[in-house]
């Protein structure tokens, strides 16, 4: 046998072996995880609450999500409300619910992912108030919209997890947005 031909027969050696080995050290990598903190590669369901800063002051925002791969279906519902700080403040309450979908990247400790999706919007807004001016509050039609989120969440215990979200929902009405520290259940 020449050399040519045993480094090949080596080299096919070597690729059936990494082949056979490769189960197995999948099977390994997404053993049970003994830590006490969720493994997010595994397909998940979640559900989010948060609580933070929204366009108008105020912002909330809570979803339901469910992944699998790199895959993520969200239903979401965010609001912005003001808290007015004297009688002749200014009054302001926007919120959305959507449906979204979207990808993400999903580690043993941690998650990040991004979506968008259709949702409805509405509310009322109203411009800022001078002193002895009617009331010009308006209310924001109810119609199509566009919701966006960015999740990064990192396990703190078992089923327990922190995050940050980037929330918005883009209309042609009154477009708002916020960012909100989120407590997440994962199961």
């Amino acid at each position: 046998m020449t050399r040519s031909r045993a480094r090949l027969c080596a080299a096919a050696l070597a690729a059936a072996l990494a082949v056979a080995a490769a189960p197995a050290a999948a099977r390994a990598e997404l053993a049970p995880d003994t830590s006490g903190v969720h493994d997010w590669r595994r397909p998940s369901t979640w559900l989010t609450a948060g609580l933070g800063i929204g366009s108008c002051g105020l912002g909330m925002n809570a979803s339901l999500c469910h992944h699998w791969g790199m895959h993520v279906l969200a239903a979401r519902v965010a609001g912005t409300t003001n808290i007015p700080t004297d009688i002749f403040g200014e009054e302001n309450q926007l919120w959305s619910a959507g449906l979204l979908y979207g990808a993400g990247l999903f580690r043993p400790a941690y998650a990040l992912w991004v979506g968008a999706g259709l949702g409805v919007s509405g509310g009322k807004h109203q411009p800022e108030v001078r002193f002895f001016e009617p009331d010009r509050t308006r209310h924001v039609d109810t119609g199509l919209s566009f919701p966006l989120e960015l999740q990064a969440i990192a396990g703190i215990g078992k089923g327990r997890n922190l995050g940050i979200s980037l929330w918005a929902d883009l209309n042609s009405r009154e477009s708002f947005g916020g960012v909100s520290l989120i407590g997440a259940l994962a199961h």
